[in-house]
């Protein structure tokens, strides 16, 4: 189950050395909220995935893997206008948390053609603008207000962590109760657990 606090968590963890202040875990905890809103909503996130074996209809379950790119978040920062000394490190913070947090996280789906068999899936569409609503929506509630950089904060975020997420790819199997005797090659359509 994806959790905004063990996003939350995650992203303090990566960044116990350096990340201190009283809005520091504020600001991860909507970060986490947010997140988990938005990853596990198939309308904003959703997955593909590409079954083999026997022949049918089954059940898809398996745990995605979402690599640290910190690259990707400065590129998003530098264009949103995010720059100076601290925002190579929040990248760095930002995507160690994001990767350790949803790296193991487990996704289920239906498996159109394959009753029995194996699914590789990816992540295959992500809204960077939803995730940026989300953001400014958890913030506002904790902070109860908004700062003047709130929405080029979340501009860069939401580019980055889409971004990231978008490289994101799982394994897992496709069981179902009767098992086809055909192989055969389908799709499946996937979502994060909720």
């Amino acid at each position: 189950m994806l959790k905004g606090v063990t996003i939350a968590a995650s992203i303090i963890n990566a960044g116990a050395l350096d990340w201190r202040g009283l809005a520091w875990p504020d600001l991860c905890w909507g970060i986490g909220d947010a997140v988990a809103q938005w990853a596990t909503n198939p309308l904003m996130v959703s997955l593909r995935g590409d079954t083999t074996g026997a022949a049918g209809a089954g059940q898809v379950s398996g745990t995605l893997v979402v690599p640290h790119a910190p690259g990707l978040y400065t590129a998003a920062f530098a264009s949103a206008g995010i720059q100076g000394l601290q925002a190579q490190d929040f990248a760095t913070v930002i995507s160690a948390g994001i990767s350790t947090a949803l790296t193991g996280s487990p996704y289920t789906g239906t498996s159109v053609g394959v009753a029995v068999g194996t699914d590789i899936s990816t992540v295959a569409m992500a809204s960077a603008v939803a995730l940026e609503a989300l953001l400014l929506q958890s913030w506002l509630a904790i902070f109860k207000g908004s700062g003047q950089k709130a929405t080029t904060l979340a501009k860069g975020l939401s580019n980055g962590v889409t971004a990231q997420i978008l490289l994101g790819s799982g394994t897992g199997v496709v069981t179902a109760p009767v098992a086809g005797g055909m192989a055969t090659v389908g799709t499946s359509p996937m979502s994060w657990m909720v």
